[in-house]
């Protein structure tokens, strides 16, 4: 399988942008790379089309970086704001204009007829019917959660109006993508995040330095369990660490955009889970499957949480690999229950084995590269999520 991967080659605080372009090249026999950071300032200007015409490709894939459905010049203005700020390149951002503008006008127009556009990281409630319209009528297939981990608006969590995102945009939240992915079963490879290798550790729980750690920006139900806790009664691994680089950040120092400062951050974040005992998370309010769900059983940590929409469907199992946490149970009872018993030990063990086992970056690859095979056969009906298994379904069956 020979792939063609568009993309800007930088490197960010969330660690699934980082580990796409490294999925694909895995996944692929061979892969070219396009974009700043992978190729000169003249193959950016001279275009996609003079780049990638030239070969034969079964993929061409759009990366994380390269935003091809937006709205408007402002987005992409937008877009380039955030790579300027928020990650570490080795390119001179204004090349982005042209590049941005180039794969927009140009993908459509590759030889190539199977084209993937990555969407893990994408705000799928404020989706725009105009961005629907324009996947449409791309004909991308699209690697982002099914429909089995999407919530109709209507259903979602009471607590959703006191979540800070929320309440930022509640004039744009639509059921707008679940109705596209619905329509378009067949254009969508039912993919959530992954963790890579060096996420996993091995350490028993009972040897860990602290009882509890609550990490990442506090939404609402992390919030509530991080007032509940009752000081000086827990060894607390507390998240210094964000606040100490929010306000480095205020300072206008670079912190997010430095490739030490962000291997640092990763470091500080990675060696709190894997030297926690119990690691406490929840979803927010649109029931989302975000990264943290990985990377605590990836850490070896017994995992309570409030867990998103089908958690099942990974795979999970309350009591087995995780501890089911409700909105109105007290994180205090958990924690001194499960400090002194006997289960969590094997509860996270067991954890940390449906991760690698599922949702590590070779558990991805094989997934991915089974369903692109069903696609270059013409033979792809749709992939879901159910009971822990990957399904393809086919148009053979």
């Amino acid at each position: 399988m020979k792939i063609l991967y568009i993309d800007c080659n930088v490197k960010h605080l969330n660690p699934t942008a980082n580990l796409i372009s490294l999925l694909f090249t895995h996944i692929a026999d061979e892969i070219d790379h396009f974009g700043p950071g992978y190729v000169s300032d003249d193959e950016i200007k001279g275009g996609i089309l003079k780049y990638a015409n030239n070969n034969e490709y079964d993929f061409v894939v759009v990366g994380p970086n390269t935003n091809i459905i937006n709205d408007s010049s402002k987005e992409n203005i937008d877009s380039i704001k955030y790579i300027s700020s928020y990650t570490s390149k080795n390119f001179d951002t204004n090349i982005l204009y042209d590049f941005y503008k180039d794969i927009k006008n140009n993908i459509n127009n590759l030889e190539c007829k199977l084209k993937l556009l990555t969407l893990l990281n994408f705000d799928y409630y404020a989706a725009t019917i105009d961005q629907v319209e324009k996947l449409v009528k791309s004909k991308l297939y699209i690697l982002a959660p099914g429909i089995e981990f999407i919530t109709d608006i209507n259903h979602l969590d009471s607590f959703v109006i006191k979540e800070k995102h929320y309440k930022a945009k509640k004039n744009r939240i639509s059921n707008n993508w679940r109705d596209f992915i619905k329509s378009n079963p067949d254009k969508i490879i039912s993919t959530t995040h992954f963790v890579s290798d060096d996420e996993f550790y091995f350490n028993d729980i009972i040897s860990r330095e602290y009882d509890i750690n609550i990490p990442g920006i506090k939404y609402y139900l992390r919030d509530k369990a991080v007032k509940q806790l009752i000081p000086n009664k827990y060894k607390i691994n507390r998240d210094f660490h964000l606040k100490f680089y929010s306000f480095l950040n205020k300072l206008k120092l670079p912190v997010y955009s430095n490739n030490f400062s962000l291997k640092t951050y990763r470091q500080i974040f990675q060696k709190k889970l894997s030297n926690s005992k119990i690691v406490f998370t929840a979803k927010g309010g649109f029931g989302m499957t975000i990264r943290k769900f990985f990377e605590i059983p990836a850490a070896g940590a017994l995992m309570v949480c409030n867990p998103p929409f089908n958690f099942d469907n990974l795979g999970y199992k309350d009591k087995i690999h995780y501890i089911k946490f409700s909105e109105n149970d007290n994180i205090n009872e958990f924690i001194d229950y499960y400090l002194n018993d006997s289960s969590s030990s094997i509860i996270a063990k067991s954890g940390q084995r449906l991760t690698l086992k599922n949702h590590s970056i070779a558990a991805r690859v094989i997934q991915i590269k089974n369903a692109l095979a069903q696609i270059l056969k013409n033979n792809y009906l749709r992939s879901e999520w159910c009971r822990g298994e990957f399904n393809i379904h086919k148009i053979t069956d």
